[in-house]
């Protein structure tokens, strides 16, 4: 099994956090994911699959300054899957560790 992480910021138009690789059929089981901003902050995070032209909402929060979403829930990806991220303002940073199964 092997470990992965990443990490960046969120642009306003989303920003796809983390894919399973459609020429690897990975399968990712996310572990952590981990959002913050400084100022004023809308958050989407989406569930997109391509394969069948599929999204879904995972959740949407709206948070003051300083705000950290801490999120343990496990997340599956197969092939074909990610997770977008939405934010309505610029430098909301994030960090995503899962296992490559």
């Amino acid at each position: 099994m092997e470990i992965v992480t990443k990490s960046g910021q969120v642009s306003t138009t989303g920003t796809k956090i983390l894919k399973a690789s459609a020429f690897n059929k990975e399968k990712i089981e996310v572990r952590l994911i981990k959002f913050f901003n400084s100022s004023p902050y809308e958050l989407t995070l989406k569930r997109v699959n391509e394969k069948i032209n599929k999204t879904v909402i995972l959740y949407t929060f709206t948070l003051d300054a300083e705000d950290s979403v801490f999120d343990t829930t496990p997340y599956s990806l197969i092939e074909g899957e990610y997770l977008l991220a939405e934010c309505n303002v610029s430098g909301t940073t994030y960090l995503i560790e899962g296992n490559i199964l």
